[in-house]
């Protein structure tokens, strides 16, 4: 039977609840579900980085959506740049996602 596949995409720009959500939740499908799901993690623009020992033990899969970080981070403090920020990487990743959507 094949492994019915999930992604998590969940970018961030600061240190929120968001980044220990994902990993418990992934973790846990990961751990609970006896090899039934295949769990990816999707990193867009690097925010995924500073975590992948906490992923790689956890026996779960990063995907970067580009080679290199080709979207900085940048100083996104404040609800009006947090959210032009995001529009920013929803309008730069929408192409890559389709094609990582075809692919898989």
């Amino acid at each position: 039977m094949e492994k019915k596949k999930i992604y998590y995409w969940s970018p961030f720009t600061s240190k929120v609840a968001t980044i220990s959500a994902v990993l418990n939740s992934a973790h846990s499908l990961e751990k609970y579900s006896n090899n039934k799901y295949d769990i990816k993690i999707i990193n867009a623009f690097g925010e995924w980085d500073e975590y992948i020992d906490k992923i790689n033990k956890n026996n779960l899969k990063l995907i970067n959506l580009f080679s290199k970080n080709l979207i900085k981070k940048k100083d996104t403090n404040g609800y009006f740049k947090s959210r032009i920020y995001f529009i920013y990487i929803f309008f730069f990743c929408f192409f890559p996602f389709n094609n990582l959507f075809k692919k898989y």
